[in-house]
């Protein structure tokens, strides 16, 4: 296969190549948004439909994507929608740049907002803001993160596919038991800080007439660096010194390594947090089901697992640092091939799943949404559980961290887990941890710049 053959960097090359030798001869926008473009194409003179190809890595499910989008087609002619989806979802960015570089993009695909600073140095994301001038489209409704991501060197690169973030799952009666307060509900709470978070951790925790610990408050594991980076981001720290235009790794500054710290203490000072031994059998969701952890970091996904643990539950948000409150934000962009032959059709469509699409299948329980008033009219009003699903929509709403601009982003994240990993498993302090981390990830922060 192609991917054998070359390395990542190789691949990429001959990808941007492919660009720019002709392969992607139809990669020019239209000269006017509304207006065939000279490549345009026009129905087959059988009446046979033109598709509008559009791309996930979620299974074909009905009610989540695929049906609410293809309503479209009563609205057209000419069109229709050719829905595909790549399993495994790992297989989906490989599938997707090979079908860049051969010419045949698919006309509408999703992103990972890591991959993202790749595809927009590759130049192979069509600009909609001619689009969105044109049509005084308003993008007032979407959360700022996801404007600020989408937005380089004056266009705009996507609309959301969904916008969701990371709380807190919390088992009630343990919290009852305890005689806590339940995680805060209200985004702008001034109670509900880490000082409070070590209180309740300490009064779940239980432990049997050998001093084991037989309930766990939370887990640290779950989320990996996403969620490492909201708790950091509680003390004043962050991964870089800047996400638009990053030029260093600042774990090793000391509210970073506070934020690890704290972290770090709740499974190795205090046995708040399961250590690796403790979940060699069970995972999070398990220890859960058998009250054995009263806290784990989901997000909207989580839902339906949820909806089979044996207790009462419900979702709050992080405490409030000595900082800030904060949270990270997951907005995924659907973005248009800079090659596709239906610029228009594609745009078009992009705005019905936005305006119509996304509304039926929030409705369905399938996803959070991409507005905010959809969020709040129809996702938090629901009578499905959890109660306080306003957390969520508030999360988008009030906070964020926002992505590194680095088109090798995700293998930066990757030497940083591997230097986090060894603070985990106590092998190594925060400090030391946190500068190996540095030391690992400041080559590649250069190596990676979108401007480079």
């Amino acid at each position: 296969m192609l991917s054998k053959k070359l390395s990542r960097r190789g691949f990429l090359k001959a990808f941007t190549g492919a660009i720019v030798g002709g392969a992607l001869a139809a990669c020019a926008a239209p000269s006017a948004p509304g207006a065939p473009s000279s490549g345009e194409s026009t129905a087959p003179s059988s009446g046979e439909r033109i598709p509008i190809t559009v791309m996930f890595w979620d299974p074909q499910t009905p009610g989540v994507r695929e049906l609410p989008m293809k309503k479209w087609e009563e609205t057209q002619d000419k069109y229709s929608v050719d829905y595909q989806w790549v399993n495994p979802p790992s297989a989906f960015y490989e599938k997707l740049t090979i079908m860049m570089a051969s010419g045949q993009p698919p006309d509408l695909f999703i992103l990972q907002t890591a991959w993202l600073p790749e595809f927009l140095r590759n130049n192979v994301l069509l600009d909609i803001k001619p689009y969105i001038d044109r049509e005084n489209y308003s993008l007032d409704d979407y959360p700022k993160i996801a404007v600020d991501a989408y937005s380089y060197n004056g266009g705009f690169y996507g609309l959301p596919d969904n916008i969701t973030a990371w709380c807190l799952y919390y088992i009630q009666e343990h919290f009852d038991e305890a005689g806590v307060a339940y995680p805060t509900a209200q985004w702008d709470d001034p109670n509900w800080t880490t000082d409070d978070f070590l209180t309740t951790c300490e009064k779940l925790q239980k432990r049997d007439a050998n001093g084991n610990v037989t309930q766990y408050a939370y887990d640290i594991s779950s989320g990996g660096l996403l969620v490492q980076s909201i708790w950091l981001s509680l003390f004043g720290g962050s991964l870089v010194d800047d996400p638009v235009e990053p030029t260093e790794c600042t774990l090793d500054r000391p509210e970073a390594v506070a934020g690890l710290q704290f972290l770090a203490d709740l499974r190795w000072k205090y046995d708040y947090a399961p250590r690796p031994e403790a979940m060699a059998d069970m995972n999070s969701m398990e220890m859960v089901t058998n009250g054995r952890l009263s806290m784990v970091n989901g997000g909207g996904w989580g839902f339906q697992r949820w909806a089979n643990v044996p207790f009462s539950w419900d979702i709050g948000h992080f405490p409030k640092g000595p900082v800030m409150r904060n949270d990270y934000v997951f907005y995924y962009p659907i973005s248009i091939a800079k090659s596709t032959k239906q610029p228009d059709a594609a745009w078009e469509l992009l705005r019905y799943y936005e305006d119509v699409a996304i509304k039926e299948i929030i409705a369905s329980g399938g996803l959070q949404g991409t507005k905010i008033s959809d969020m709040r009219n129809i996702f938090a009003t629901s009578d499905e559980p959890p109660k306080s699903r306003e957390v969520l929509v508030d999360a988008v709403e009030h906070f964020g961290i926002l992505d590194p601009r680095l088109t090798n982003w995700q293998k930066i994240a990757n030497a940083i887990t591997a230097e986090l990993d060894l603070l985990w498993l106590g092998e190594k302090s925060a400090e030391d941890a946190a500068m190996a981390a540095k030391a690992a990830a400041d080559p590649l922060i250069a190596e990676g710049r979108i401007s480079a």
